[in-house]
This record gives structure tokens, C-alpha cells and sequence, in this order.
């Protein structure tokens, strides 16, 4: 129940400058993506992680295929640990049409 812990702090590396840090907080996203038990995000667990890894450039794409996703399955903390980061940035952006999606 660490990730949703994790995450955040991962994705503010996602922007560091040195690219070994980026590409070791990728394949540690990338890990932590493998482990998701719920079969939604599972699918959509790859472009989660693009939209993660660069939101401004991929943040709409992973809001977008969010608002596409039917959830019926128990949305458990791992899966809810690669949602949010997307959701937040959505929230925080100043164009109006990502924060509706985000919404």
C-alpha cells in the first residue's frame, strides 16, 4: 500500500534533468504498472504511463482514455496510485477543456 506514496514522488523525477534519473523513474513506473491487479487499468496501464511521464505533452491522451474507460471492477490503491498524478495535473492546468476532463 506504499505506491500511492510512490508515485507522486516518482513522477517529480519524470522531470529531472539527467537522464539516467528519468529513464531508472520510467522503468520503476513501468514496474509498478505490471503489478496492477485491476483489469481496466491494466489495460490502459502503458498509456497511463506516457501521460505520467510527460503530462505536458501526454496529459490529455491519458484524460482522455480515462473518460473512455467503464470501471466495474474494485479500483484499489496501486491502480488509483497512476490515475490521480493525471487527474491532478488535469486540475492544475489553466486550459478550461482539461479541467472539465479532469473533473
Amino acid at each position: 500500500m506504499c505506491l500511492p506514496k510512490i508515485v507522486p514522488r516518482l513522477s517529480e523525477t519524470l522531470t529531472e534533468t539527467n537522464p539516467k534519473i528519468r529513464a531508472s523513474a520510467n522503468k520503476a513506473l513501468t514496474l509498478i504498472g505490471s503489478t496492477i491487479q485491476n483489469p481496466e487499468v491494466s489495460r490502459i496501464v502503458d498509456i497511463l504511463i506516457i501521460a505520467i511521464s510527460d503530462p505536458y505533452e501526454n496529459n490529455e491522451k491519458g484524460l482522455e482514455i480515462l473518460l473512455k474507460t467503464t470501471f466495474v471492477h474494485y479500483v484499489d490503491a496501486p491502480s488509483l496510485s497512476l490515475l490521480i498524478p493525471i487527474i491532478e495535473y488535469g486540475l492544475r492546468s489553466r486550459i478550461s477543456l482539461m479541467k472539465i476532463k479532469a473533473s
